[in-house]
């Protein structure tokens, strides 16, 4: 019982920073997919 609250819990917070790096995510994805479209030094 113990165990599947850690458990739990960790896939709570990790979900929790997930969503707070969404944005952060987002802007790395964008600056990758421009980077990829347009390939500068």
């Amino acid at each position: 019982m113990g165990s599947m609250e850690g458990i739990l819990g960790a896939v709570v917070q990790g979900l929790g920073s997930l969503f707070s790096a969404d944005g952060l995510l987002k802007t790395f994805m964008g600056s990758v997919e421009t980077i990829s479209k347009d390939p500068t030094p």
